[in-house]
């Protein structure tokens, strides 16, 4: 009987052993790029609160612009809940043919856009690149009452 006990206490053990591990082992967030149409090959819209994929979708992503002139991005960003308002910032990165963000100063990024959202309720979010040097983008957003936010 002693070595029954013993042995389902070993097994038990084990099991917590395996389960304490494997949960402390999550990859890191990956932000969700959702987009569509022919924005999607070269340009996202990233959530950088993971919780954001269940309460706010983008739509109707566009750019505007030929060389030599600004870059104009837009896009339609919709809460999609029935019963929560949404107070997000939305903010975009513009890089230019090589990839390289055109704006790396401090302060010279453009700045975040504040979103108050009601159930069901779209904003229409655009932003032009300062220079024209800019061939891409990618537009962030994030909820606005995080500590780093600044507001």
């Amino acid at each position: 009987m002693p070595k029954q006990i013993l042995s389902l206490n070993l097994l038990a053990l084990t099991a917590i052993a395996t389960l304490a591990i494997s949960g402390c082992s999550n990859p890191p967030y990956d932000s969700k790029n959702n987009v569509s149409g022919a924005a999607a090959t070269s340009s996202t819209v990233v959530f950088i609160d993971k919780d954001l994929r269940r309460t706010l979708i983008a739509q109707d992503t566009s750019v505007a612009g030929q060389t030599g002139t600004t870059l104009k991005v837009a896009a339609t960003l919709r809460n999609i809940t029935n019963d929560q308002a949404l107070s997000i910032q939305v903010q975009t990165q513009f890089f230019d043919a090589n990839h390289q963000s055109l704006y790396t100063n401090v302060g010279s990024e453009t700045a975040w856009q504040n979103f108050t959202l009601t159930p069901g309720q779209a904003a229409y979010y655009k932003q032009n690149s300062l220079t024209s040097e800019a061939r891409s983008y990618q537009i962030s957003v994030r909820y606005m009452n995080r500590q780093d936010a600044g507001n």
